[in-house]
C-alpha cells in the first residue's frame, strides 16, 4: 500500500509513503493534513491531487493565446489570458513576473519562445510562440 498525506483545504500531496503500516503513516500528518491509501501499482505524483477523499489528476489550464506566431518587432504581441492566480511563468526557463491573469508577449528577435505557467492546483501548461521577422 501507498499512504498519501495531503492538504485537506487544497487537497495538494504532501508526502507519500511507500510499505509499512497505515499506522505509522497516520502518525505523519501535521495539522491541516490527512491521510488516504492507494494500491502500489496506482501512479502519485505531483500531476494529482487529493478531493474528496479521492486522488485525482490536476486539472488543465484554459489558457487563451490569441496569437501562435508574432513578429519579432517588439511591438507585435500574443495575449495569453485565464492565467488562474498564484500561476507562475518561465520563457525559455527564466522566471517572469505575472501581474494579473493576463500575459502580453512581445520580442524583438526571431525564434520559438516556450512558455511554461505553473501552479500547484493545475497540470503545469506549455505555450509556443514563433516570433519571425
Amino acid at each position: 500500500m501507498k499512504y498519501i498525506i495531503f492538504d485537506i483545504v487544497t487537497g495538494l500531496i504532501s508526502r507519500v509513503y511507500s510499505g509499512g503500516t497505515a499506522e505509522q503513516a497516520a502518525m505523519q500528518p501535521d495539522d491541516g493534513e490527512s491521510l488516504i491509501a492507494v494500491e502500489d501499482d496506482v501512479v502519485v505524483d505531483d500531476t494529482h491531487l487529493v478531493i474528496d477523499e479521492a486522488l485525482v489528476l490536476k486539472p488543465e489550464m484554459e489558457l487563451s493565446v490569441s496569437k501562435a506566431s508574432i513578429l519579432a518587432d517588439g511591438v507585435d504581441e500574443s495575449v495569453i489570458s485565464g492565467i488562474p492566480e498564484n500561476t507562475s511563468v518561465s520563457i525559455d526557463r527564466q522566471p517572469q513576473e505575472i501581474d494579473g491573469n493576463t500575459v502580453e508577449f512581445s520580442v524583438d528577435l526571431e525564434g520559438v519562445y516556450n512558455l511554461i505557467f505553473r501552479n500547484t492546483l493545475y497540470l503545469d501548461t506549455a505555450v509556443t510562440i514563433e516570433a519571425t521577422a
